[in-house]
Parts: C-alpha cells; structure tokens; sequence
C-alpha cells in the first residue's frame, strides 16, 4: 500500500477557478454532505464514503481522500 503525506493532501490549492460553476456547486454540495453527515454521528470515521458524479461527466465521481476525516472535506 502506498503512502502520502497528509500536508500533500491538505494543502491542496482551490480548483473553483479551473471547474465548471456545475462541478464547482457539486463540490460544495458534496462537502456538506460530509459535514451533515459526520455531524449527525453516521458516520464511522474513514471507512465509508459519500460520492457524487460529475454533473456532464457520465464516469467521473466526486469523492474525499481516505486519508481525510469527514469533517476535513472541502469543495477542494
């Protein structure tokens, strides 16, 4: 199994200028779902997930780093 350094995953730039307003709302969205969801406790920890597709991008889906705790997911 590989390993990252997590500052690699927290320190990631904003893409809100380099995605469409659809995907960028997609993000925000899915972001606070994460934070809904760990909020109301169901969750548990890292080992389940919320995703989302791509609005226009039948194969892309949107979904947090594993690495990540709910409450650390951003639009970014």
């Amino acid at each position: 199994m590989a390993t990252q350094d997590i500052r690699t995953i927290r320190n990631v730039q904003s893409l809100r200028g380099n995605v469409s307003t659809v995907e960028w709302n997609a993000r925000v969205d899915l972001a606070a779902c994460y934070r809904l969801v760990r909020s109301n406790g169901w969750n548990m920890n890292i080992f389940n997930h919320v995703s989302a597709r791509v609005p226009g991008e039948p194969n892309y889906f949107l979904i947090k780093a594993h690495a990540l705790l709910w409450d650390e997911v951003t639009a970014s």
